[in-house]
């Protein structure tokens, strides 16, 4: 890997720094880290001739994004770039094969019900990664979908000023909300638990139930109002939306990157 090479391509963008780690097959990983003189894109290795090949694909400043391919005994590919805020961030791309730039790096991060929701409403190429479009509005790594035809029904629970997120992620917070369906499990930290493990470990002396929280997994959640994170822009959403997070998660090479959004 030439470093030198590195960071002349992430200088179009922003600052990376290249470490070593000893004693580590062909380890690596991604970061955002801080120093006195801001934020930087980090790039761990191991040390040696076994590192993984580390390629820059795609530069595009324009949308502030740069595609990064490593190879090891996989090829994984890591959508890295700039926030509405210039923040960095990294996000694991889930289907390498057909990724070949920026631009498909990011159709490949949305779910399938917001490629139909901007197919449907005719969205032009050219808008079609924009925060804002008649097929989709997003903030950070959340999609909202006009849920057209969407009524609330009197066993609805409205729930008002309600957080959602990954494990792990930071929260979001809807003014107003929905969720139909689901199931119920319960989450501490980054650990979760289904009714029946909940149940299981709750028979065990030195379990502490009340450290763990009760929510729902795979819920269809409906949103409307203002729509709050403390990394992102407040979005207001006047109509009820359906909220898709990207498919980041299911990335396997999500393991190398230690940022969370």
């Amino acid at each position: 890997m030439n470093t030198e090479t590195l960071q002349k391509q992430f200088a179009k963008l922003g600052r990376v720094k290249v470490t070593t780690r000893p004693d580590r097959d062909r380890f690596f990983s991604l970061n955002v880290s801080q120093d006195r003189e801001g934020e930087f894109w980090s790039v761990t290795l191991n040390e040696g001739d076994d590192q993984p090949d580390v390629q820059v694909l795609d530069v595009r400043p324009d949308e502030k994004a740069l595609l990064l391919m490593v190879r090891d005994e996989h090829k994984s590919k890591f959508l890295m770039g700039l926030d509405e805020y210039d923040k960095k961030f990294v996000a694991s791309i889930p289907l390498e094969r057909g990724v070949r730039d920026v631009i498909t790096a990011k159709e490949a991060l949305k779910p399938k019900e917001v490629v139909e929701s901007q197919n449907r409403a005719n969205v032009k190429h050219k808008h079609r990664n924009k925060r804002k479009n008649d097929g989709f509005i997003r903030q950070g790594e959340w999609f909202f979908i006009p849920a057209t035809g969407f009524e609330v029904r009197k066993f609805d629970i409205l729930k008002k000023d309600e957080g959602f997120n990954r494990t792990g992620s930071r929260p979001h917070t809807a003014e107003f909300m929905i969720s139909r369906g689901g199931e119920t499990v319960y989450v501490r930290r980054d650990k979760v638990l289904s009714q029946k493990e909940f149940k299981e470990r709750s028979k065990e002396d030195n379990f502490k139930p009340y450290l763990w929280r009760a929510t729902v997994r795979d819920a269809t959640v409906y949103v409307k109002g203002r729509i709050k994170a403390p990394d992102h822009k407040t979005i207001i959403l006047d109509e009820w939306h359906i909220v898709r997070s990207n498919l980041e998660h299911e990335a396997p090479s999500k393991r190398h990157v230690a940022f969370l959004d």
